[in-house]
């Protein structure tokens, strides 16, 4: 017999519980303590979700690399020169080429 399981049977035996009441007592808690386990569980996944779903909006919003690179480039000490003007939707440009 392997020391594992000698030293399984030896826990086994030495912490089973001896009355139906200490049985009773000790099923409560354990279903208690797994109730709590699977709880938090599920609040870890959806705090996971959500904090996926708010780094997902962020990346919507943060600007294009090529307006970052320009407002890098126009910046020089104490002197900004940033784009006042926003881009120019795609809409507005077929709608400009139909008229004319």
């Amino acid at each position: 017999m392997s020391w594992s399981r000698s030293f399984r049977n030896f826990i086994r035996r030495h912490t089973a519980p001896k009355t139906e009441q200490e049985a009773i007592y000790w099923t409560d808690k354990l279903s208690s303590i797994y109730v709590f386990c699977a709880w938090n569980a599920m609040g870890f996944a959806v705090a996971g979700c959500l904090y996926k779903y708010k780094m997902a909006r962020v990346d919507e919003q943060k600007p294009s690399r090529e307006q970052v690179a320009l407002e890098r480039t126009l910046t020089w000490g104490n002197f900004t020169a940033r784009i006042v003007h926003p881009p120019v939707q795609e809409e507005k440009i077929e709608a400009i080429e139909t008229e004319s």
